[in-house]
């Protein structure tokens, strides 16, 4: 049975480790970052400093209303950058649209990241993709899930013939929602991609790079 002492003990001493472990997790974060030369990232602006639970609130909040991409895109703009972070229920989370960041993640420094603990291991994505490419640390996709997506790949590419016969209005506007996001990034992509082979710098309409 606990008393009363015992109790508090336990609590400050669980506290203090907590604290320190923080305090050890920062200064080696910082570190690494002076190391490789990364400067300082944006924060996001929120009150709950210990769990971010104002920024939960928020992301739920778009999710339930239907209007997570626009959440995105003004949380990106309002930032003012393409890299930030924010507190998630306690975890560090650090935030990207970089193309450079994201061609590191999936391919050229893909064995120095580790997704699958936030999108896999939580459950997070089980009810819809599971394990895949862009959820999966290491060797486990190429080797044992390439071939069961390809084994299916012949009859989806014959079936998509009969696309026309489709008649779900949602899924069709969602389509069309999801398009009208990308195909503007989708676009930059190749305008950047021509002017590297012309030897032009790339530029965007506000004249950023």
């Amino acid at each position: 049975m606990f008393t009363a002492p015992l109790s508090i003990a336990i609590l400050s001493i669980t506290l203090l480790y907590w604290v320190v472990r923080v305090y050890l997790n920062y200064l080696r974060y910082e570190r690494t970052a002076a190391q490789f030369g990364c400067p300082p990232l944006k924060h996001y602006p929120g009150w709950d400093r210990i769990l971010g639970l104002d920024y939960v609130y928020a992301m739920f909040k778009a999710l339930k209303e239907d209007r997570f991409l626009e959440f995105q895109t003004e949380t990106y703009s309002a930032r003012g950058s393409k890299v930030w972070t924010a507190n998630f229920m306690g975890n560090r989370m650090v935030y990207s649209s970089e193309p450079e960041n994201m061609k590191a993640m999936s391919t050229l420094q893909r064995d120095c990241f580790a997704v699958e603990p936030i999108r896999v291991a939580n459950g997070a994505i089980t009810p819809f993709t599971g394990r895949g490419v862009s959820s999966s640390d290491e060797r486990d996709w190429p080797h044992r899930d390439m071939v069961t997506v390809m084994r299916g790949l012949r009859l989806r590419l014959q079936l998509s013939s009969f696309l026309f016969l489709h008649r779900d209005k949602e899924w069709f506007a969602t389509c069309k929602r999801i398009h009208g996001f990308l195909d503007g990034y989708i676009d930059k992509a190749y305008k950047h991609l021509e002017y590297e082979k012309s030897g032009k710098p790339a530029t965007y309409a506000n004249g950023e790079p």
